[in-house]
C-alpha cells in the first residue's frame, strides 16, 4: 500500500523527487544503480534445478505474479518476507525470489527485526541472479522545479556517483552481496 501511495504521490507532484524502476510519471535524471532480482536456497538442500522443487512466495508479492507459473515449481504462498526465510531454513521450502537489496537487509539487519537462528546466513547458497532492472532518480512530470535546477542536480547527482559517494551509503546501510551468482536462472531450472 505505502508503494502505490508513494507512486500515486508521484505521479501528481506530490512528491517531487523519487527513486524508481521505470519513468511512469516521471522523467529520469540518471541510473545510479541496479537492483537484482534473486533465487535464494538453502545449502541442505542440493538445488541445482528449480522445477518441481517448492518454492515460496509472498501472497502479494510482485515476485508470485512474475515468476509464480513461470518455472513449472510447486508453490507455496506466505505472508511475509520473514516467513520465507524461516521455512527455507526449516526445510519447508527449497528457495524463493527476492530482492538482492532485501536480503542485504536482512544479512546487515535482520530487518524487520526479524527472528531468525543464529549464524543463519551461512545456510544460504549463493543467491543467483534472475535479472536485474536500472534504478533512477526520478522527477515528476508535474513538480514545479525549475528546469536549471534539475540540471544542477542531475550533474551533481553523477558527480557523486562516479565518485562512489552512493555505493558508500549503500555500504554503510546495507551490504554489497559479493556472493551473487551471475548465472541467470535458465543454468538452474
Amino acid at each position: 500500500m505505502l508503494v502505490y501511495r508513494l507512486n500515486k504521490e508521484f505521479a501528481s507532484g506530490l512528491i517531487d523527487i523519487s527513486i524508481g524502476f521505470t519513468k511512469k510519471g516521471g522523467q529520469n535524471l540518471f541510473q545510479y544503480s541496479c537492483h537484482h532480482n534473486i533465487f535464494v536456497a538453502i545449502e541442505k538442500s542440493g538445488i541445482t534445478n528449480i522445477r518441481n522443487k517448492r518454492v515460496g512466495f509472498v501472497n502479494a508479492g510482485v515476485y508470485k505474479r512474475i515468476y509464480g507459473n513461470k518455472f513449472n515449481t510447486v508453490n507455496t504462498y506466505i505472508n511475509s518476507d520473514e516467513s520465507l526465510f524461516k521455512m527455507l531454513i526449516a526445510g519447508r521450502i527449497d528457495g524463493f525470489f527476492i530482492s538482492n537489496v532485501v536480503l542485504d537487509a536482512y544479512i546487515k539487519f535482520g530487518v524487520p527485526r526479524a527472528i531468525l537462528p543464529e549464524q543463519w546466513q551461512q545456510s544460504i547458497l549463493d543467491p543467483v541472479i534472475i535479472s536485474s532492472s536500472p534504478v533512477y532518480f526520478q522527477v515528476s512530470q508535474k513538480s514545479d522545479i525549475p528546469y536549471s535546477a534539475l540540471n544542477k542536480i542531475q550533474t551533481s547527482a553523477e558527480l557523486h556517483s562516479q565518485k562512489g559517494v552512493f555505493d558508500e551509503i549503500y555500504q554503510n546501510y546495507g551490504v554489497q552481496n559479493k556472493n551473487l551468482n551471475q548465472n541467470s536462472l535458465h543454468n538452474v531450472v
